[in-house]
């Protein structure tokens, strides 16, 4: 595959990870303000993208999506926040050490 089918699959995966979270918080304002970042988080992405950091990006995703998994299985909300809060975290440091 190349760098462009990558980029398109990686942003695809990310949305449906992020619309089966937000539903299983119930929170409608949760959603309105995290759709309204990903909005803005696409931009940044476009550039990373551009320079060809991509790889990076998808390895993160894995790891996002594995450690999302496993503390949605184990059904302790406290602890689901705190993951998502230092994903989102790690996710920002990263993309500022790209730009």
């Amino acid at each position: 595959m190349n760098e462009k089918i990558d980029a398109k699959q990686l942003a695809c995966i990310d949305r449906k990870l992020r619309t089966v979270v937000y539903d299983a918080a119930d929170n409608p304002k949760l959603t309105e303000m995290s759709d309204a970042l990903y909005v803005l988080t696409q931009r940044l992405w476009g550039l990373i993208f551009q320079k060809g950091k991509w790889k990076g990006e998808m390895e993160a995703l894995q790891d996002e999506i594995q450690q999302t998994y496993e503390v949605l299985s184990g059904a302790n909300p406290e602890k689901a926040g705190k993951i998502r809060r230092q994903l989102l975290s790690d996710h920002v440091n990263r993309i500022k050490g790209r730009l």
